[in-house]
């Protein structure tokens, strides 16, 4: 009995549909019925647009990295957004960076592993501070 997604808006009186599909899934729902629901807090696209901002800009930046995937997987890696898979022949500890998509992190989530990201960028790669860097990718995406 899966139920489709929605998009609900925070009101002074709970919470109430945000669109025309959100409505007319309310509908189908009897009054006073009890459903369980998974709430998470959307990702902005904005968010999206400065991350990949923030990486075009370190693989323009640095010698380092021969693609801007290269630099995505690096800092998620530094930003310790990523699994530790330990090699039961050698006991090494082999890091694999996990998925920043839409549907694996909410908004809330996003900002921590984007603050730390960031913060690795400032220190490792480029040398400056996180607010030039943040004015920089700001101005990149016309924010």
């Amino acid at each position: 009995d899966l139920m489709p997604d929605v998009t609900l808006v925070r009101t002074l009186s709970g919470l109430a549909p945000a669109d025309d599909h959100a409505r007319e899934v309310l509908r189908r729902w009897q009054l006073g019925e009890t459903l369980k629901a998974d709430v998470r807090k959307p990702r902005a696209h904005r968010s999206l647009r400065r991350y990949w901002a923030l990486v075009n800009l370190v693989y323009q930046n640095s010698e380092q990295f021969k693609s801007p995937e290269a630099v995505h997987a690096y800092l998620k890696i530094r930003a310790g957004h990523c699994t530790p898979i330990v090699s039961k022949s050698t006991g090494e500890v082999f890091l694999v960076p996990d998925s920043i998509s839409y549907d694996r992190l909410d908004e809330t989530e996003f900002r921590a592993v984007w603050e730390r990201v960031v913060q690795v960028v400032a220190d490792e790669i480029l040398g400056t501070g996180v607010p030039e860097i943040e004015a920089e990718i700001a101005r990149l995406c016309g924010i």
